[in-house]
């Protein structure tokens, strides 16, 4: 019994010394090398995933979609990061100036909602041989110069009650004189405020410019919302009125001979006309949906007796269409905001194809940044992922949004 005893204590001696003994170990490097690993990453992370998609997409889309509402064709965008390079030949200096505030001031879907994506915007272009580049950019910022002085541009905006009046003029004798007519065309309360953002650019206007400019009054103040421009010495006039007779009244002025330049876009709606419109096409586009492919721009096949009257009743629409595109919150915001531009743009292909002027039509992307619905719920994310088409109005300003 004792041996036993004594053997079993030898045993438990054993066991013990074993547990005491510490085995082979790995070395430090592969566990001390995790967290630089995990850093390594989350950097890949940023500069390949999130810095393309989240930072420099929607940048990218607000910088190209200001470019195409400016009709900017000359304009080349490079963008890295938030930073935008604004280069090619611009028609004029006052163009490349107007261009580079509109991009600083566009604005996006981003990871953090809707903000101000283009930071900062450099101007790197160069003015047409053709014209003198009196207009100062910046000191750092190279303008080739020519020899013809091309009239300054101006745009007069009509919106919520609000006479905005801007662009460049060539003296303070001119500026004062704007201001008197607009003033004096003052009918509250359908408009009752103006605001001045005038610049004197001192550089010499042709005969006929201040005819021009009393023109754009004129014809804009007789709109319930509306726009007047002169650009590159070409007046245009985008309007919306009450009445059928109002429309053509100032379709008329709008058309007649231009005291300088030539005509540009003339277009005048009436209200009820646009109402009408966008009242039908929503009707179409609230009872059914266009299908697309899942997280795609592929329209399906299904989808094409829908496009067939819209196509319809886009043709009998006045004025130009935007076709809007919008997306629920299941993905990231970038990638909702460029997912909706191309489905939009998909749409206004196949209107081009049922005999809708491409002229017509616009295309517009904004992801998930105007939901209808909660997208908390299948069925609220489902209404939230739709087409809207809608009349182009007079310009919208920032501060009316």
């Amino acid at each position: 019994m004792s041996e036993e005893i004594a053997e079993t204590s030898a045993q438990a001696e054993s066991l013990w010394y074993a547990r005491r003994v510490d085995g082979p170990r790995l070395p430090f490097m592969p566990y001390g090398l995790v967290p630089l690993v995990g850093l390594a990453l989350v950097f890949l992370f940023s500069i390949f995933v999130f810095a393309p998609y989240a930072v420099e997409a929607p940048t990218r889309l607000a910088a190209e979609r200001v470019a195409a509402e400016r009709d900017a064709g000359w304009a080349r965008i490079n963008v890295s990061g938030q930073r935008v390079v604004l280069t090619g030949e611009a028609p004029s200096a006052s163009e490349g100036n107007a261009l580079v505030a509109a991009v600083r001031s566009s604005r996006a879907a981003t990871p953090f909602g809707m903000a101000r994506p283009a930071r900062p915007v450099i101007a790197n272009f160069t003015v047409a041989p053709d014209v003198e580049a009196t207009e100062a950019i910046a000191p750092t910022e190279p303008v080739a110069r020519g020899r013809r002085v091309l009239s300054p541009d101006w745009t007069f905006n009509l919106t919520g009650g609000v006479l905005t009046l801007s662009g460049g003029v060539p003296d303070e004798e001119t500026r004062a004189a704007i201001l008197e007519a607009a003033r004096d065309a003052l009918d509250p309360p359908r408009f009752e405020t103006i605001e001045d953002e005038l610049m004197v650019t001192g550089v010499a206007a042709p005969e006929g410019y201040a005819a021009m400019a009393a023109r754009g009054i004129e014809t804009v103040v007789s709109c319930e919302r509306g726009e007047s421009a002169f650009k590159f010495e070409r007046f245009s006039l985008r309007c919306e009125v009450a009445e059928a007779d109002a429309a053509e009244a100032v379709e008329a002025a709008a058309s007649a001979a231009p005291e300088l330049g030539e005509l540009g876009p003339i277009i005048v709606m009436e209200s009820e006309a646009v109402t009408s419109c966008e009242t039908g096409l929503a009707a179409l586009l609230g009872d059914a949906r266009i299908q697309f492919a899942p997280a795609s721009a592929e329209i399906s096949a299904s989808s094409d007796i829908l496009l067939d009257a819209i196509a319809s009743r886009v043709r009998a629409c006045p004025g130009t269409l935007r076709i809007e595109g919008h997306t629920d919150s299941t993905a990231d915001s970038a990638f909702n905001a460029d997912l909706s531009l191309r489905r939009a743009e998909a749409v206004r292909e196949q209107l081009i194809a049922r005999n809708v002027p491409a002229g017509r039509l616009i295309a517009e992307g904004f992801g998930e940044t105007r939901p209808v619905a909660s997208n908390d719920t299948v069925d609220g994310r489902a209404r939230n992922r739709r087409i809207e088409v809608r009349v182009v109005r007079s310009p919208v300003r920032e501060s009316d949004e």
